[in-house]
């Protein structure tokens, strides 16, 4: 599961609007901090959120690896998980191990659905009936 397309888009078009920012405006003109300014006030930004769409969930046999530029590689085994938790200040799913780990699926991230479906079929319902009930109302808000 990695993210959706469209924020791959975004995140493009804004790396070309700093680029059209940056080169539209000559070193001599006197609009070229401005330009120079909006460039780094928009770009730095950008950068981190393509950084951060490298985010992504692996769904394997034996249970699920998140992989983040920020935080490295973790894994929980489908008999570890102890919970799952949605949390509704960010909208995402919390994947919570018997000894604390935690995986964050945000709720942007694409395949979110069929990651339900694999709990459907891997863990009882108690551990994830109320958690994505909650995300689904998140969701549609």
């Amino acid at each position: 599961m990695t993210f959706a397309r469209s924020h791959w888009t975004l995140a493009w078009v804004l790396v070309g609007i700093v680029a059209v920012i940056m080169f539209d405006v000559g070193r001599g003109a006197p609009e070229y901090w401005i330009s120079l300014w909006s460039a780094v006030l928009l770009g730095g930004p950008a950068l981190a959120f393509l950084w951060s769409l490298r985010y992504r969930i692996e769904v394997r046999r034996d249970g699920l690896t998140a992989v983040s530029p920020w935080r490295g590689r973790r894994s929980i085994r489908w008999e570890h998980i102890a919970r799952l938790e949605a949390s509704g200040y960010v909208s995402s799913l919390r994947i919570v191990s018997e000894d604390g780990t935690v995986i964050a699926v945000p709720s942007l991230l694409g395949g979110v659905d069929s990651l339900e479906s694999e709990f459907e079929r891997r863990l009882p319902p108690r551990l994830w009936v109320e958690a994505f009930k909650k995300l689904h109302r998140f969701r549609a808000r």
